[in-house]
């Protein structure tokens, strides 16, 4: 995770913006905006990242994100193609006192929530997913009331929705350490498979270990060691859903050196076992994609 980019957006013809995103890869863009943001993937699949919080996306995933909360998708290496709806509007797109009409009260909670950042699932994401469709296909004002249904519709999602990042960031910070923050998480992405060592990594990074770790509490809320846990279980839940591996092969694939470790830093994450993941993942309705 490293120190966002401030992406600049453009509505020229419009009130908000939507659009799909296409290319042969969704790279690691750690980035913010002020407006909100609404990405319902299509095709592709990998690493999830918002605010403080990491997890693995499929065809059919919907998360939104608040205003300047850091956020990008990494497509998995050998997927061939990544494809999204992305929606973006700003706070007062429809004017500073449209959002505190009664009828929107839960619109309004729903917008504060999202500068936690969620995730979407359930009948809700179905539903929701149809309706990004059709919002595609529409043109002027029936494009406008489509958004304004969806937003009621995801306003009423209640349990079938999870809260993503468990801190805020009011404060935005600067570009300056973007390109050392960039090497420190694709020193993740390379070697979590083998031992790393955060001395080994401040060393290659010149810069000391504390450094390093300073370095990601500020923009991510923990240290370089943490990240690199958390990224490793990521990839074993891909490991688990997606393949018939032995536990323990998933465990050493990941990079951690035992066993009992493994299961205590996945029930410890993911708040369950490996294999009762695994049974509930397998149980679960296959993710819709979107058309």
């Amino acid at each position: 995770m490293t120190r966002p980019l401030l992406e600049t957006l453009v509505h020229p013809d419009s009130s908000f913006l939507a659009y799909i995103r296409e290319a042969d890869e969704f790279p690691f863009e750690w980035h913010y905006h002020p407006e909100y943001e609404l990405v319902a993937i299509l095709k592709g699949e990998g690493e999830r990242f918002v605010g403080d919080h990491l997890d693995i996306y499929h065809a059919g995933d919907l998360v939104m994100t608040g205003p300047n909360l850091p956020h990008t998708w990494r497509s998995k290496d050998i997927v061939p193609a990544s494809k999204a709806v992305v929606i973006q509007f700003g706070r007062n797109f429809l004017g500073e006192a449209f959002f505190t009409a009664p009828e929107l009260a839960g619109v309004r909670l729903l917008l504060k929530a999202s500068h936690h950042g969620l995730a979407f699932h359930g009948t809700v994401r179905r539903q929701a997913l149809l309706l990004i469709d059709a919002l595609l296909k529409a043109e002027g004002f029936p494009r406008l009331l489509k958004l304004l249904a969806l937003l009621d519709l995801l306003a009423k999602a209640g349990s079938q929705q999870d809260h993503l990042s468990s801190r805020l960031f009011d404060e935005i910070p600067t570009s300056a350490e973007r390109t050392r923050f960039e090497e420190a998480f694709s020193e993740i992405v390379r070697s979590y498979r083998e031992p790393v060592w955060q001395s080994d990594v401040a060393k290659r990074l010149h810069m000391t270990p504390g450094t390093l770790s300073r370095l990601f509490k500020r923009h991510c809320g923990r240290g370089f060691t943490q990240c690199l846990i958390e990224y490793r279980v990521a990839i074993a839940c891909r490991l688990l859903q997606e393949t018939d591996l032995r536990v323990t092969e998933i465990s050493e694939r990941c990079g951690f050196l035992n066993l009992s470790n493994f299961n205590r830093q996945f029930l410890k994450i993911k708040k369950r076992s490996p294999r009762a993941y695994r049974n509930q993942w397998h149980r679960q309705e296959p993710r819709p994609p979107v058309a």
